[in-house]
């Protein structure tokens, strides 16, 4: 009777863990293969991904789609048969890393606030979009750059700074010396600066570097920060960049007059 009750109690406990086990392996199954395969949203091909990093980067293989070309702010892919319009959005691509440049240079060259400014609302949208991308966690679609990209900060940087420029001299405090030369030189820097900003984000979508969605919600965020720089940190900014320059220009005089009574 014992050894006939311990058979039964050992088909009963079988019977039961079975089932728990068998099910335990498949949802683990299925939660390793979501979140190791998920599609690339929006206007790209799908591919396997872990997180944002692409499969070939995993797999220590080189990448599908081209190469990747590294410039500080403008990275991007180079795919591997450009054509004409290909090359054409490689150019736009590589332009937020120049036009940083040269606002940077007008800065140590002018020492005007409103360059300031300009430097200030670009950077700071910039900044923004990388916390964003490592919380949305949105794969690129055809791209060789492994990071995240929701959203775009070519996009965000590109609008903000469009419109940012555009609107900021109508608003600014900063006195002009020519009216009349100042509005030909504002109309003539309006259309450089649609030829040169307005299809970037264009350009990071026919790349592959970013889906479509991801250019809007760029776009969306640039507008934003161009705003709230307009509204609210722009007459602030200048106005405290506008002191700083003063106090220092006041310190310089009197070493300048000094040096000129010793020479």
């Amino acid at each position: 009777a014992g050894h006939l009750a311990r058979r039964l109690f050992e088909d009963t406990t079988s019977t039961t863990t079975r089932p728990l086990t068998h099910s335990t392996t498949n949802t683990t199954t299925v939660r390793a293969t979501s979140t190791t395969t998920t599609a690339a949203g929006g206007g790209g091909g799908a591919g396997a991904f872990q997180g944002c990093v692409p499969s070939w980067k995993l797999e220590g293989r080189q990448c599908d789609h081209g190469s990747r070309v590294f410039l500080p702010f403008s990275d991007f892919t180079m795919p591997k048969r450009p054509d004409l319009l290909t090359l054409i959005a490689m150019l736009y691509s590589m332009l937020p890393f120049f036009i940083l440049a040269a606002n940077v240079l007008l800065i140590l060259r002018r020492r005007k606030p409103r360059e300031f400014c300009w430097l200030l609302c670009s950077a700071s949208t910039m900044l923004v979009t990388s916390p964003l991308r490592s919380l949305i966690h949105e794969p690129r679609p055809n791209s060789c750059l492994t990071t995240c990209g929701m959203p775009s900060g070519h996009a965000a940087y590109a609008i903000s700074l469009f419109i940012f420029v555009l609107c900021w001299d109508s608003l600014s405090r900063a006195p002009r010396v020519d009216p009349e030369t100042s509005s030909k030189q504002r109309c003539t820097r309006r259309l450089a600066l649609a030829l040169l900003l307005l299809p970037i984000p264009w350009s990071r979508s026919h790349l592959g570097d970013h889906t479509t969605k991801q250019v809007f919600v760029g776009c969306c965020l640039g507008l934003m920060g161009a705003l709230l720089w307009l509204l609210c940190f722009g007459p602030c900014c200048e106005g405290f960049v506008s002191r700083v320059l003063r106090r220092g220009g006041q310190q310089a005089l009197p070493r300048t007059a000094a040096a000129g009574a010793v020479g």
